[in-house]
């Protein structure tokens, strides 16, 4: 897998976080587990067997977890690139001139008028009676690439039309024509034109410091949690100071992960 199609699913999978935030995630609780390990071993027996102990529990749980990880990985990749395909594959469609849109709709729809609603944000109440606006036939199939509103679906379901039937159809609806049609993107077009895409941001961007440690605010909340249960297991073990001291790093990176996310949001607010 080309390293830049790796990286943007690794990201995507983590919510957005920077490589090398999940450089330093993947450090820090690795050494935290072996730490941990360490001490619950080491009020069971002597220290050096105690590290021992740990350190081969520490590796015998990371492979576990990789292997864990590389096949939740897998399912996520094979999962993103069918979005991505009928994400580019919508975005085309509205590209498309009226005639040759509603050419591919007219093999699911065998009667009526086919109408094509090509709009990106979502279709208002407006955009329905637009369309709607001057249509006499009894039975009237109405296609979007993006999805209706809920006073749009609502109008269809409870105003009364003149005995005149419309059906609503989802984009999904609209995807299912375009493989039929041939005009559907496959996951190896696509992904040749997201890596297209990597490969020009990569060229535009620009080495800001700031990118280098971005927090989200999931890890706030792994972060906290972690520590409060580190400080709550400092009045259980022997060696409570330790935990102590882990926790107050925990806390730490609660806090630096607050500063980040505010930083990085006040120049968006502006």
């Amino acid at each position: 897998m080309n390293k830049l199609l790796k990286d943007h699913y690794a990201k995507s999978q983590a919510g957005g976080r920077s490589k090398l935030g999940r450089i330093f995630d993947f450090v820090f609780f690795r050494l935290l587990l072996f730490g941990v390990l360490y001490l619950i071993f080491s009020d069971i027996t002597s220290s050096h067997i105690s590290f021992f102990s740990a350190l081969v529990t520490t590796i015998a749980i990371i492979i576990l977890f990789e292997l864990f990880r590389k096949f939740r990985f897998e399912r996520f990749v094979k999962k993103y690139k069918k979005r991505l395909s009928e994400q580019y594959t919508l975005e085309r469609l509205a590209l498309l001139d009226p005639a040759s849109i509603k050419s591919i709709c007219l093999g699911l729809s065998c009667k009526g008028t086919v109408i094509v609603l090509q709009k990106i944000s979502e279709i208002t109440l407006d955009d329905l009676i637009a369309a709607l606006r001057g249509i006499n036939d009894n039975i009237v199939h109405i296609y979007s690439i993006s999805a209706y509103s809920g006073t749009a679906q609502e109008f269809i379901r409870s105003a009364i039309l003149d005995k005149q039937q419309i059906i609503l159809h989802n984009p999904s609806e609209l995807i299912t024509a375009t493989k039929q049609a041939g005009q559907y993107i496959g996951t190896h077009e696509a992904e040749a034109m997201l890596l297209q895409k990597l490969q020009y941001d990569q060229a535009q961007k620009k080495p800001v410091l700031k990118r280098f440690f971005t927090l989200i605010p999931t890890n706030v909340k792994r972060y906290a949690i972690l520590g409060i249960t580190l400080f709550i297991m400092s009045f259980i073990v022997k060696h409570g100071l330790y935990y102590q001291l882990m926790s107050m790093l925990c806390f730490s990176l609660t806090t630096l992960s607050i500063w980040t996310n505010a930083a990085k949001k006040q120049p968006d607010q502006q």
